[in-house]
C-alpha cells in the first residue's frame, strides 16, 4: 500500500498513543485460560472486539500475544493508509482488504487470507463492525472466515475510564497516559460449517458486549469510581 506523507504522521501518531498506552499503564486480564483453550492443537485464534476498542486492547497484543504473528484486517483505501502504517511500526501484520467490493480482487485477498489461516502462522484481529459501521453490528466477513477455517471466534472486550472518547460513529476509545484497563476474553464460539450466519452473528454481537460489559464491571469493583 502507497502512504501519502500526511497518513505517515497520522500513523506516527498512533504509534505514540499506542506507546503510552503499552508503556505507562497497568492492564489486568480476565479469561486468559479461554484463549489457551482456543490456541488447544497449535491453533490460531480469531479475535473480535467492537471497532471503538482497539486502542485500548494495544496493551494486550502486545502484552500477551508477543510471542505471536497477528495480522489486523483494514480498509484498503485513503482509510487505511495511516493504520497500515501505524501496525507495520508496532509489528503486527496489516492486511488491506475491501470487504465491501465482491469483484475477483477481494475474493482472491479473501482466498489468501484463508490459507494463511489455516497455516496456522496467523492470529487474525478483525472488529466485526468495522470500518465504517453501523455501530456494534456483526458483518458477515468474520464468520464466513471461522466457517472456511474450522476456527472458533474469541470475543475480547477492554473497559478504562482514564480515556479520550472521539465523538464519532463507532465511540473510539483512546486511553490516557498513566492508565488502567481491564480486558475480559470470553469463551470461544465455534461456527460449523453448517451454521446459520445471522444466527452466528447475533450470538458473537452478544458475546462481545457480554465481555465489555463484564470488563467494566470489574474495573470499578477493582478500583472504584475514583
Amino acid at each position: 500500500m502507497n502512504v501519502s506523507w500526511r497518513n505517515k504522521l497520522n500513523g506516527l501518531g498512533l504509534n505514540l498513543i499506542s506507546y503510552w498506552t503499552s508503556n505507562t499503564g497497568r492492564c489486568n486480564y480476565t479469561g486468559l485460560e479461554h484463549m489457551e483453550a482456543a490456541r488447544a492443537g497449535g491453533n490460531p485464534v480469531l479475535w473480535a472486539a467492537w471497532h471503538g476498542q482497539s486502542m485500548a486492547l494495544i496493551p494486550f497484543f502486545h502484552g500477551k500475544l508477543c510471542d505471536y504473528k497477528v495480522q489486523i484486517m483494514m480498509p484498503d483505501d485513503w482509510r487505511g493508509e495511516s493504520l497500515y502504517y501505524w501496525t507495520k511500526r508496532i509489528g503486527f501484520y496489516p492486511l488491506p482488504m475491501d470487504l465491501e467490493n465482491k469483484g475477483m480482487d477481494t475474493a482472491r485477498r479473501f482466498a489468501e487470507l484463508i490459507k494463511q489461516v489455516k497455516s496456522k502462522e496467523f492470529d487474525n484481529y478483525i472488529s466485526p463492525d468495522g470500518p465504517s459501521g453501523p455501530s456494534h453490528v456483526v458483518k458477515p466477513g468474520i464468520v464466513f472466515l471461522a466457517q472456511k477455517t474450522g476456527l472458533p471466534i474469541v470475543p475480547i472486550g477492554a473497559y478504562t475510564r482514564q480515556s479520550y472518547e472521539v465523538k464519532r460513529w463507532d465511540a473510539y476509545v483512546i486511553p490516557l497516559p498513566f492508565n488502567r484497563i481491564e480486558v475480559v476474553i470470553g469463551e470461544p464460539i465455534p461456527v460449523p460449517r453448517t451454521a446459520d450466519r445471522e444466527t452466528v452473528a447475533v450470538q458473537l454481537a452478544q458475546a462481545i458486549h457480554h465481555v465489555t460489559a463484564e470488563a467494566k464491571a470489574i474495573y470499578y469493583a477493582r478500583y472504584g469510581h475514583g
